[in-house]
């Protein structure tokens, strides 16, 4: 039972590594150990697939989810090198340990690039050698970095260097002043800024991000661009303190904008659930980008209607820079299979975008009324009795194939008819399964469905 134990073990290494090639290898040996407990769970219950199908569920999507961000890690660095980099963990770390000092922040970003650099370009053994070290120099400092901390230190060598990316945020210090002092109200701001102007932003960064935990690290990537602009505008200016005074204002419209597609998605997400978000998602996906693939179309509005389970739940502090960093690596992902078939000339527009404005160049995209829309074929909508005892997943992904190749169809049909004629379609499938003649039913019937 062993020997039967670990073969399983190192099956589920094999084929989630082979799927999933930039996939951190100490999360796919958790996750196998994860799927161990499940195993030796469920075959003790008296119902095994009851007991392991959700678990098997929520692995797989934390598996899709895990692996779309550590290519969004290599992506940024390929594309944006490691300046751009290395900024998003400044944020990022600022917001996880907002006690530990500017100087111990930007010596653990940089090594953090360069763990990264190092996975991504495949020296994994040195990425695991430099992960042990950095967790080291976290553990040995955890005194001013954060005191939660220690409870990773306690872990295997291996293990801490996940548990302390994961540990959640540190309380923020209860005295930090007013940023508007030193950044806006400042007469030296250019000064300070054209003596050492990456020093200067990178402190804004660090300052802004430790103060806002509840703005994801992109958001705040965001507002330090906005917050350089600016400077440069104004410090080239007769008088640069008046142009940037009130500069803190300018930032209110990047996050309101945030907060509203976040609002929006998760209140539409509670009221219709997983299944029909992801509907919404592929009826707005494809009528975006129209020429994209279905396949691509459906499999990432499935992804992406997945966040939404994964983050609305979370509470309101956490729901942005849960969204937002999880549909940036999605996007990507979608950007990634984009860029070796290009299609859509707005899709390359918004992959060609900084991984900062990704999502929100997707998002602000309206119906392509370039599109000539597809001509209809029931070869396109034939249907087989098979469909009728397949899995529900698999039955829910031949529904959405076949709403996307209706919105092809019919690009400026409104939710209200395509509504109508989903309704339909789930009516059909359901007296052709009951039918007696399952095949003759979805011969004769699917006609008069494509009539609309």
């Amino acid at each position: 039972i062993i020997q039967e134990q670990i073969v399983t073990n190192h099956f589920f290494v094999y084929e989630v590594a082979r799927r999933n090639p930039y996939l951190c290898a100490q999360k796919i040996i958790d996750l196998a150990e994860k799927y161990k407990g499940f195993v030796t769970e469920c075959c003790q219950a008296a119902d095994k697939a009851e007991c392991l199908t959700p678990k098997i569920e929520n692995l797989r999507k934390t598996i899709m989810l895990s692996s779309a961000k550590d290519r969004l890690k290599c992506s940024v660095i390929e594309k944006y090198g490691e300046r751009g980099f290395k900024a998003w963990v400044v944020s990022r770390l600022s917001q996880k340990f907002p006690q530990a000092e500017f100087t111990e922040i930007t010596k653990m970003a940089t090594d953090f690039t360069n763990i990264n650099k190092e996975s991504c370009s495949g020296d994994l053994l040195e990425a695991i050698h430099d992960r042990i070290t950095l967790s080291n120099y976290a553990c040995d400092n955890q005194d001013t970095i954060s005191k939660k901390v220690g409870e990773c230190c306690t872990k295997p060598p291996l293990e801490r260097y996940h548990c302390i990316i994961d540990l959640e945020e540190d309380d923020k210090p209860a005295d930090l002043p007013a940023l508007t002092a030193d950044f806006a109200e400042d007469k030296d701001v250019c000064k300070n800024y054209a003596e050492a102007k990456d020093v200067f932003l990178g402190t804004f960064l660090y300052e802004y991000s430790r103060r806002h935990p509840e703005y994801g690290s992109l958001l705040l990537l965001r507002i330090a661009k906005a917050y350089e602009a600016k400077l440069e505008k104004c410090c080239a200016e007769a008088d640069p303190p008046a142009c940037y005074g009130k500069v803190f204002e300018e930032f209110e419209p990047l996050v309101t904008e945030l907060q509203n597609v976040v609002k929006q998605n998760c209140d539409l997400y509670e009221q219709i659930g997983e299944y029909k978000f992801q509907n919404v998602l592929v009826i707005r996906h494809t009528q975006k980008a129209p020429q994209m693939s279905t396949p691509t179309l459906v499999e990432a509005s499935r992804k992406l209607g997945k966040v939404a389970t994964q983050c609305c739940k979370l509470s309101e502090s956490q729901r942005m820079p849960c969204i937002e960093g999880y549909l940036t690596a999605i996007l990507n992902t979608v950007c990634v299979m984009h860029e070796k078939n290009p299609v859509s000339e707005r899709v390359t527009k918004c992959c060609s975008e900084s991984f900062v404005n990704k999502r929100a160049c997707f998002h602000a995209l309206t119906v392509d009324d370039t599109y000539v829309p597809k001509e209809l074929h029931a070869d396109t909508f034939t249907f087989h009795a098979d469909i009728c005892t397949l899995p529900e997943t698999k039955q829910q992904i031949k529904k959405q194939t076949a709403l996307a190749e209706l919105v092809k169809h019919k690009p400026t049909a409104t939710m209200d008819q395509l509504k109508t004629v989903m309704g339909d379609f789930v009516a059909f499938l359901d007296k052709c399964c009951k039918a007696d003649d399952k095949e003759a039913c979805f011969s004769e019937e699917v006609l008069e469905l494509l009539s609309f």
